[in-house]
Formats: structure tokens, C-alpha cells, sequence
């Protein structure tokens, strides 16, 4: 099994992370509040990550040219994608993008941490 970590209280060291990590994005939040922690755990293409934001980060995202489900534990996250609005609170899971698709939202953290897991396939669809 292979681990990765990550703490950072930059947005541009997080948006450098979460780009090499997943996918090019553009994040966005309150630059004295931007407290992000992340870890993985792999096991060949299978990938569990939980993520803990302390602040609201908006983000635009490409492609992520993978499978990803997120659970939400703590906040909630918002698909903003094509003009949605979709709210995922604590306990839901969902497919936060189609594999070949951008996509735009929100986790949402705002007085209370967010904290979500991504379990998720490294691999395409065939």
C-alpha cells in the first residue's frame, strides 16, 4: 500500500497539490483562512482520499479522466456544473463528474471544517 500526505495553509501550494493530484483546477477562497490537509491511501489503481478544508474553496476543474465518488462527512459540496446546483451534505455519496467532463463547485466549510473521502479508480473507463 502506498500513502501520500499533504497540509498546507496556502491556496496556491493547495491548487498546486489538488492540480498534480487530480486534475488542472483553479481554486478559490479566503486567503488568511485556507487550511487544507489531505492523505491517500493506494492499492494499485484504487485510490481512498480524505480531504478536510477549514474554509469554503471554490473550484474549476478539467477532466478528471477517472471514476470519483465522494462521501461527505463534515459541510457539504456544491456541483455548480452547466448552471446546477446540486448541495451534497453529510452521510451522501455521488459521482462528482462524469470521467471525460469539467467540472465547477464548491466545498463548503464556512464555521464548521469540511471533510470528505474520495474513493476512486485511477483508471478510464473502457
Amino acid at each position: 500500500m502506498q500513502t501520500l500526505s499533504f497540509r498546507s495553509q496556502s491556496l496556491e501550494e493547495t491548487q498546486e497539490f489538488l492540480s498534480s493530484a487530480y486534475t488542472p483546477m483553479k481554486i478559490g477562497g479566503r486567503p488568511q483562512e485556507t487550511g487544507a490537509s489531505i492523505s491517500r491511501r493506494q492499492v494499485d489503481s484504487l485510490m481512498i482520499d480524505k480531504l478536510d478544508f477549514d474554509y469554503t474553496m471554490a473550484y474549476d476543474a478539467g477532466a478528471l479522466e477517472k471514476v470519483c465518488l465522494i462521501t461527505v462527512h463534515r459541510g457539504s459540496m456544491v456541483d455548480l456544473t452547466d448552471g446546477r446546483n446540486d448541495v451534497c451534505g453529510p452521510g451522501e455519496t455521488y459521482l462528482i463528474a462524469p470521467p471525460d467532463l469539467p467540472y465547477l463547485g464548491e466545498v463548503r466549510g464556512r464555521g464548521t471544517p469540511s471533510r470528505c473521502s474520495t474513493p476512486h479508480c485511477s483508471t478510464l473507463w473502457p
